[in-house]
């Protein structure tokens, strides 16, 4: 419920933010706006996405996907993501890893999570003209890997060591919260690593004296997957197609249908479940994008009633919610969406999946 009262109000901030990219201003000053505000709602999400996963951690609801992943090629692709955001802050990211690729069994996504959050916490407590390193060492008679980042920032005395990965331990504990965050991102780091039979430590010599965070994990050694062509798309114009949009967020939807109509889409909109039902029946939308938290009939009992309806029951239906848990999506899914879109949507990842949508093709629930 926290998690969707607030996404709810990201998801027309960020949308209006893409319409004004698209008419807004060129002016400089109106440019570097955008673009402030843009951060921010990013923080924000990351922000309910942190209290969420802690929650779940800590109720044991965080289940980790095992893959093979060359656990190299995600430390590269962090550290890549967040050099611009540490030079930003002035700061200089150093990176030490294997040339070698280092393939095991691990949940790619939490991994990458776990480093993110690592380098995110260097970025906060290191100040300007600073140097943060991230180094990882393969230990082959152990079947583990080391890694490592330490920075040249704040430093810890032993009283914050004692605490750094509890849920809400910050370093910094004066008035003007200036470092920000919810003392979230260790405590991530520590069940995550955790749930991957691992261990994570922190150092430091002392205030002023910098940081360091080891965390070490088993490698359970698997081979690389067999690569799949990856399907081309345009996320440009697109060919016309019919969506139909079912949110009772009227700002949200207002924005919607400005930057989908600006994409080469034909967009209707209906403001609750009954009316979503009735519109899509009368106007036969190739694609319905429906929120779940609606009044009346929410978003499950929309999807139920457009697949057992043989005019609607072959639309493709993507799902759009503040609910973000693995059982919200089997439930999306079970009751007969295409797709779960987690808000604030992405507009990339939305575009795609409506270029991707087929036209009415999909296979009937009765065949």
């Amino acid at each position: 419920m926290l998690a969707h009262e607030l996404r709810n109000p990201l998801a027309p901030i960020r949308n209006g933010i893409r319409v004004l990219d698209i008419i807004g201003s060129s002016n400089e000053e109106a440019r570097e706006t955008r673009e402030m505000i843009e951060r921010q709602v990013s923080h924000m999400a990351r922000l309910v996405d942190d209290l969420l996963d802690v929650s779940r951690i800590i109720r044991g609801k965080v289940r980790i996907q095992l893959e093979p992943c060359d656990l190299v090629a995600v430390l590269r692709q962090v550290a890549i993501d967040y050099r611009p955001i540490l030079a930003d802050n002035g700061i200089n990211l150093v990176m030490e890893l294997p040339l070698e690729p280092c393939w095991m069994l691990g949940d790619s996504i939490r991994l990458a999570q776990i480093v993110a959050n690592l380098l995110h916490n260097a970025s906060k407590f290191t100040n300007t003209d600073g140097e943060v390193k991230l180094l990882a060492n393969v230990l082959s008679e152990s079947d583990s890997v080391v890694i490592q980042v330490a920075d040249t920032g704040i430093g810890m005395s032993p009283e914050t060591l004692a605490h750094v990965f509890e849920s809400f331990s910050q370093a910094e504990t004066t008035l003007d919260r200036s470092k920000g965050g919810l003392g979230l991102g260790l405590a991530l780091v520590k069940g995550l690593t955790e749930l991957h039979n691992g261990t994570v430590e922190a150092t430091s010599a002392g205030l002023n004296q910098g940081a360091e965070f080891t965390v070490r994990l088993p490698i359970k050694k698997t081979v690389p997957p067999v690569e799949t062509p990856v399907r081309s798309f345009n996320c440009e114009k697109q060919v016309t197609k019919r969506v139909l949009l079912i949110e009772d967020n009227r700002d949200a939807a207002h924005t919607m249908q400005v930057l989908l109509r600006h994409y080469g889409f034909e967009v209707e909109i209906a403001f609750d479940g009954f009316e979503g039902v009735n519109a899509a029946g009368k106007w036969n939308p190739d694609v319905v994008i429906c929120d779940i938290g609606l009044p009346g009939l929410d978003g499950f009992g929309v999807a139920r009633a457009l697949r057992a309806d043989a005019v609607t029951r072959n639309i493709y239906l993507i799902a759009q919610s503040g609910y973000g848990q693995a059982d919200d999506v089997h439930k999306a899914i079970d009751s007969g969406f295409d797709l779960h879109l987690i808000k604030p949507v992405d507009l990339s990842r939305l575009q795609e999946a409506l270029g991707m949508a087929p036209r009415n093709v999909r296979v009937p629930i009765d065949a």
